[in-house]
């Protein structure tokens, strides 16, 4: 069963590989030639190469790709570890090598039992997010406690802490296989959160990094929903955006306009607005994580 996949380096990269691994312990890979007409996919087991790092029996996870190399995150009895995979390409055969790089950092939040790791690259930026997990009294399931992020230093191979996301964003998607997306300078309003999904698929988590907060937003299943949604606690930031944006508004005379007084803000949003309801909601329901929320920050109606 194949569980994560990743390029070895940039799409227009030469020699670029595509990579998956299975819950059997395998790397499935092939080289994407455009000069070839079929593609040769080899097999190799690491699990041999992974003990001998982690001193257990354990899966690679969050495979990544930073500067380009491939990174992946493995567990081990006292330590976690950071793996680099190593691809060397001689002609026609392919070489792939798992090799120790770092230990993962840590840390303890209070109440916080257990956590889910993800590493993350970014061109030339390498993250670890550890999403904290505290148990709930007397109920079989577990709550979100924190989320820590830390920024790899290249030239020192230390791990920072990030204190702050400025306008950064994290999305994790726990519904389909712990998958991570970072975005630099995202739009206003969504920045400085760690959004993610939970493996109901059906309910977005923000977390407001700096203030320590967690705001639940359910998935919109109907027209009504599509409308009306929007993360509790914004309605107050809202308001306070358009009465800001009121001291700015062009409003266009009766004149130009055929005798109807509109403003330029409103006529822009509209054009989406114009595409059929059904259409929209279509789209909305091929939206997932990171282009959800994107859909969401087009318009102040969107939102």
């Amino acid at each position: 069963m194949i569980q994560e996949c990743c390029l070895s380096s940039p799409p227009d990269d030469h020699g670029l590989i595509f990579m998956l691994t299975t819950l059997n312990g395998t790397i499935i890979f092939c080289r994407l030639d455009c000069k070839s007409k079929r593609l040769k996919w080899m097999e190799i087991s690491y699990a041999e190469q992974l003990e001998s790092i982690t001193g257990c029996d354990r899966l690679l996870c969050s495979l990544t790709c930073c500067n380009g190399k491939v990174y992946a995150f493995s567990t081990g009895l006292r330590k976690n570890f950071i793996i680099h995979i190593d691809i060397v390409v001689k002609g026609a055969e392919i070489v792939i090598s798992l090799l120790p790089y770092l230990t993962a950092p840590t840390s303890y939040m209070n109440g916080c039992s257990t956590s889910i790791p993800f590493l993350h690259g970014c061109c030339n930026e390498l993250f670890f997010v550890k999403l904290c997990l505290r148990a709930v009294d007397h109920v079989a399931k577990e709550t979100v406690g924190g989320v820590c992020v830390w920024k790899l230093d290249m030239t020192n191979l230390r791990w920072d802490e990030m204190k702050d996301l400025q306008d950064d964003a994290f999305f994790l998607d726990l519904a389909h296989g712990n998958s991570a997306f970072y975005s630099p300078a995202i739009a206003s309003g969504l920045g400085g959160y760690v959004h993610f999904l939970d493996r109901s698929g059906k309910v977005i988590h923000s977390y407001d990094f700096k203030n320590k907060t967690i705001a639940l937003s359910s998935m919109p299943t109907s027209r009504a929903s599509l409308s009306d949604h929007r993360l509790q606690g914004d309605c107050e930031e809202i308001k306070s955006q358009q009465e800001e944006h009121k001291e700015y508004e062009v409003v266009v005379r009766d004149d130009e306009v055929g005798g109807n007084s509109t403003s330029i803000e409103e006529n822009m949003e509209s054009r989406l607005l114009n595409i059929p309801f059904d259409v929209l909601k279509t789209i909305m329901e091929f939206c997932v994580g990171v282009e959800y929320l994107n859909f969401r920050a087009t318009c102040k109606q969107c939102h």
